[in-house]
Order: structure tokens, then sequence, then C-alpha cells
């Protein structure tokens, strides 16, 4: 067959075909390599230079094909030009020419549709992996993106300011809290140089501070808080602030940006500024304490080492008792107004409400203050308008208010000044009415800037190493506190310094009673009955003084000096009262008292009162004692007054047959 007669007859088939002689030598070949996949086959190549014939299998492969009568299948084999090796299936036929029929030759037909089936096959593997990957590629984005808005939720919800800058120093990401307190939107500050938009200065010399992330970029390490810092926002505006910045390194420890953490201190800076404030005016307070408890004890120690030398002159001594007796009650008051601060900071001040006159409330004020105006050659006016208003509320702590405040205004008035009280009743409507009472002087006044502070905790306006006068600045606080208990309110006014001051103090008035209000205790001239009194006190001399006091006025006495051997006292001396100290060793003061009532249980009527005479003087220490037993609840030091009304308390109940009936209040 010639080539142009093979050429025709491969055109009838799809396949591309080749023509081979007897010795595999190429004839002629019909769309061999149409689709570049197949070697190029030219006339006159052997077929062995084009596919592979390792082993002979491709020249056994044609001896077969030119031995049968039928179509043989076979597999030709190549490597292409990129080094790759491939395959096509193929079919060989004898072919005799008509001419020369002794010279037989070979047509083979090659099969490219399965291979054109197995590139497809291997195509849609290719597709379904690059699917796979594109799947698994766009999930990746997805978790990304979800990890980036987590993140930025994250580091906006967060109270801190955040800001991330590239491995140059230049801002990438602020979160919301950063954009406040800079001014600095994320799109604004994005590629400028951090200190452009965070900008910080030392606290105290105002120089400008190195970032925190400029060292991390320098030393690739942690940098911890710092503080004393200013940030200075894009408007100027300047606050105090903490910050931190750490690296941020991929897998491979190279750096690609620092993140800088840092947080608004200014409310920290406040509280921490109160508290040195408080901690300094509590330093002012306790020296003040000490100087105002010293200013006594002078004269208590100077008249007590004068006491020898006056002893036969009997006017001196009586000056000296009174020197003595004074300072005590100075003492005393000191003492009192820490105990009421103590109630007042832990809101334990309780009132005992009833209905009382406000002229009885000033009249018993003005009593006890009296001394120390007419020492001062002060004048005092009182006025109360009628109709003269009445008082729900507790006796001591309304007297307690005025005194405190009738002696501020003398405290603060030179000698021979004024002092002026006027009370009225304001208001018409019931439930409405208010009793004002104004206390004014002719003192030195109050400083503009002192006045909205008069009533704090140890407040006072001179400090001063030479102030005329004393106290622990805490009486004017108690007022507040006490007339706030009544709902009521209190005010302070003044012109200025050395233009005097009013205090107004408005409390709700009571509705008018068709009885008169409760009298305040007054002191009773009664004449003292003779008692036997046990005195029981682990400290001697305070148990040997007390009983000396008690034989001055006239009374029976015997101490103890601890629990067991005041139960045995009791079964050879009868009292009639047992004045029995509370902290005691081995036998506290309760314990004494459940045994004292113990024994006397079936022989009631010859009980003695059992009175607590205690430095504790808390309101929970008198539940305790009066729940332990005890008749009364005094606090040391005691006065030969409160002794005298105790005595006349106790005489009465006893003669009057009362005695299961004894008075459990917290008087004295």
């Amino acid at each position: 067959m010639s080539p142009d007669e093979f050429r025709r007859f491969a055109d009838l088939f799809t396949e591309p075909s080749i023509l081979v002689d007897g010795e595999g030598v190429v004839v002629a070949a019909a769309s061999a390599s149409a689709d570049g996949f197949l070697p190029s086959v030219r006339s006159g190549t052997k077929l062995a230079e084009l596919f592979d014939d390792a082993g002979g299998d491709l020249s056994d492969y044609l001896r077969r094909c030119g031995r049968s009568g039928q179509p043989t299948p076979g597999m030709l084999r190549w490597v292409d030009a990129a080094g790759e090796r491939q395959s096509v299936r193929c079919s060989g036929s004898l072919v005799t020419p008509a001419k020369v029929p002794a010279e037989r030759q070979l047509m083979l037909r090659l099969d490219l549709k399965q291979k054109q089936k197995e590139n497809f096959r291997l195509l849609n593997l290719k597709i379904g992996e690059l699917e796979q990957a594109l799947r698994r590629r766009e999930e990746a984005e997805e978790a990304l993106r979800a990890e980036r808005e987590r993140l930025q939720v994250t580091l906006a919800s967060i109270g801190d300011g955040v800001v991330v800058t590239d491995a140059e120093g230049r801002v990438t990401f602020l979160n919301s809290v950063a954009e406040r307190l800079t001014g600095w939107s994320t799109a604004e500050a994005r590629g400028l140089p951090l200190s452009d938009v965070f900008r910080i200065e030392n606290e105290h010399s105002r120089a400008t501070v190195e970032s925190p992330v400029d060292r991390v970029l320098r030393e690739g390490l942690i940098v911890g808080l710092a503080n004393h810092t200013i940030l200075v926002a894009k408007d100027g505006t300047e606050r105090p602030i903490d910050d931190s910045a750490a690296p941020i390194r991929m897998r491979n420890c190279h750096l690609i940006g620092v993140v800088l953490v840092f947080r608004d201190v200014t409310d920290r800076k406040l509280i921490e500024e109160e508290r040195r404030e408080a901690d300094r005016r509590k330093d002012e307070f306790l020296a003040m304490l000490a100087h105002e408890l010293r200013n006594p004890l002078t004269p208590i120690s100077n008249a007590i080492n004068a006491w020898p030398f006056v002893k036969d002159d009997p006017i001196e001594m009586e000056r000296l008792r009174e020197t003595m007796s004074r300072q005590t009650q100075q003492m005393t008051r000191l003492i009192d107004d820490l105990l009421d601060v103590s109630r007042v900071s832990r809101g334990t001040v309780s009132l005992r409400l009833q209905r009382t006159d406000l002229r009885a409330v000033l009249s018993s004020a003005v009593e006890t203050v009296r001394p120390l105006i007419e020492s001062r050659r002060q004048s005092l006016t009182i006025e109360i308008r009628e109709p003269c208003p009445t008082l729900q509320g507790d006796v001591v702590r309304l007297v307690q208010i005025f005194v405190n405040l009738l002696g501020n205004a003398t405290k603060y008035t030179d000698p021979g000044g004024r002092i002026s009280v006027t009370a009225e009743m304001e208001g018409t409507t019931a439930g409405a009415r208010r009793a004002v009472v104004s206390v004014s002087d002719t003192g030195c006044g109050i400083a503009a800037e002192m006045l909205p502070h008069v009533f704090d905790m140890f407040a006072q306006a001179d400090q001063s190493l030479d102030r005329a006068e004393g106290g622990l600045g805490i009486g004017l606080t108690l007022v507040k506190t006490l007339v706030e208990l009544h709902n009521g309110t209190v005010e302070a006014h003044s012109a200025g310094l050395g233009a005097g001051s009013t205090f107004v103090v408005s409390l709700p008035a009571a509705e008018a009673a068709e009885t008169p209000g409760t009298p305040l205790p007054s002191r009773s001239d009664a004449r003292l009955p003779s008692l036997k009194v046990l005195v029981v006190d682990d400290l001697r001399p305070a148990a040997k003084t007390l009983a000396l006091m008690l034989k001055g006025i006239g009374q029976e006495t015997t101490v103890a000096n601890d629990g067991p051997s005041a139960l045995s006292a009791l079964e050879k001396f009868a009292a009639d009262i047992v004045l029995l100290d509370i902290g005691m060793p081995n036998m506290d003061g309760y314990e004494v008292c459940r045994r004292i009532r113990a024994t006397f249980i079936e022989r009631e009527a010859a009980r003695p009162a059992v009175v607590a005479l205690t430095g504790y003087g808390q309101e929970e220490d008198r539940r305790k004692a009066f729940n332990a037993g005890f008749d009364k609840h005094l606090v040391k030091p005691t006065s030969v007054d409160e002794l005298r009304r105790l005595l006349l308390e106790v005489a009465a109940r006893r003669g009057n047959g009362d005695e299961d009936q004894t008075e459990r209040d917290g008087d004295g």
C-alpha cells in the first residue's frame, strides 16, 4: 500500500494510524501527532526510535501482528519532551499490498479515545483536588475572618486601650478605647509613626517619654507597666496612664510588630490622692489628740505634785481639787467624742426617741456650757419664740448637738464676745412644721474656702502649732450626723474671717401634745441614804479611789480585786450595790454577775443591784451587760454626781419595795 493509498484509507477513521513495513520502519502516518500528544512520526523513521522497545517488547509485538490474521491489541510507550512517561493503546493489523503481495506491511491504529478517557478521569481528579483545595482555602479564609472579627470584638470590649504597630513602629490598628483616649481613629492613624498618635510625657518633669514600643523594637523583650506617664491626646487633653508593650512574632520568632496596651488611671489617681489626704488628716488628728490629751494631763500632774506643799492650806487644796475635776471632765469629753466618732463611722449610733420640749433641751445645753462662757466673760442671749417647738428625739443626743455648737461658739469667740441662740417654729401645715435653732457668735469667723468643709471629719481651720483653741476637729461632724439621724439639717454661715459665724439647725417638730414635754434629768438635792457598796475592779488604784469617793459621801464600802474574791465578799458583806468592772482576768464581770444572780435566785429581795462600771461604752457593750443580768451600765470615769443619782435610785427602789423592778437603761 502506497503512502497516498494509506492516507486515503486512514482518513476514514478518526484515530491516528501508522503504516510500517516488516522491519518496523514508518512508511506513512495519518493524524499521528494532530493533538500534539504523540511523538512526531515521519516516514523512514524506525518505530523503535519513537517508542520504547526496552526488552524487545515493541519488536515482539510487531512480529505477533504479522503472524495473526486478526487485529492484535498492544501498547506503545514513550517519554515526552517534559520527561513524563506516556502510553497509548493500539491495534495492529497485517496489510498485504495488491501490487506486491510478498511485501507485508502493518497498520497500527492508535486508540486515543481511551487515552482521552483516562486524561478526562485524571482531569476530573485534578479538578476535584482543586475544588477541595479551594474549599479548604475558603474555610481557612472564613476562619481567619471570624478570628479577626472575634479579636476585634474582644479588643473593642476590653477596658484598656490597644494599639498595634508593624515592625517599623507604624500604626496598623487601634481599638475603640485607644481611639477615644488618643483622639485618633484607626483610619486616620494607620501608617503613621506611633509617636504621632501616642504622645506621652513624664507626669512631673513634662519631658517627652520614650514609648514602650520603641524599647520592644530595640530590645525584642516585653516592657512592663510604666506609671507617672501623661498621655496627650490629639486635641491636647491630658490624662495619666499606665502602659506596657509586647512583641508580636511569627512561628520562626521573626518580629513582625508590637502590641501596646494602656489604661486611663485618672480615677485611681484621684483615689490615691484622697487616701493620701485622709492619711494626712489622720496624722494631723493623732498629733492633735496627743496634744489635747496632754493639755488636761499637765494640770492634773502639776496638782498632784503640788498637793504635798499645800496640804495645810484648805483653800489651795480645794482649788487643786477643782482643777483636777475640770481637767478630768475635759479628758472624759475627749474620750466620749472619740467613741462617738467610732459609732458614727460604723453606723451604730442609735436613738432613744421620746417627746421633749425644745426649751428644756436648750436649757440643759446652756447649763453645761455656761461655766466656760462665764470664764471667758462672754455674753449669752437666748430667745425662744412662742409657740415653743416640741421635738420627738433622743434627749441626750439633742443636748449633745447644742452643747457642741455652743462650745464651738465660745471656743472661737474672744473673751468679752457675744453669743446668741434663737429658736422658733417655722411652717404652719401639720407634718411640715420645723423647729429652727440658730447659734451665732461674734468670733473669728470662717474663711470662704473652709466653709464647705467645716463638717468634715478632723477638719479644723487652724492647724498651726500656736493655735489658740484646742479640740479634735470632730465636734461638728458629730453635730451633722446626729442632726441627720433626727431627719434634720444643719448649715454653717459666715461672711469671712473676723465676721463671726452662724450655725442653723432645722429639726422636724412633733405635733403638739396635751401633756407637757418630758423634763430632762437634773441633779437631785435630796439627802443621800447610807448604803453598803461592794467595789470590784482588778485595777487596784481605781477600786481604792472609788471606795474613797463613796466613803466621802457617807457610804459603807468594801473592795475586791477579782471575781472569786467578790463572790466570797458577798457571803460576809450584805451589799446593797455591787459596782462591778467587766474586763477582769480569769473570771470577767459578766460571769460574776451571772453567779450573783444565781446565788440570790430564791431570795431576789435580798439581791444587791449589780451595776457595770467599765471602760467599755459602746452600744453593743451595753446590750451584752444587760443580757448578762446587770441592772445598770455606767462608763468610767464616773463622777460624784453620777454616784449620788445611782444611790438615790437604788434607795428609792428598795424603799418602795420594787427590788425586782430594776431599770435596764443605758443612762450614765
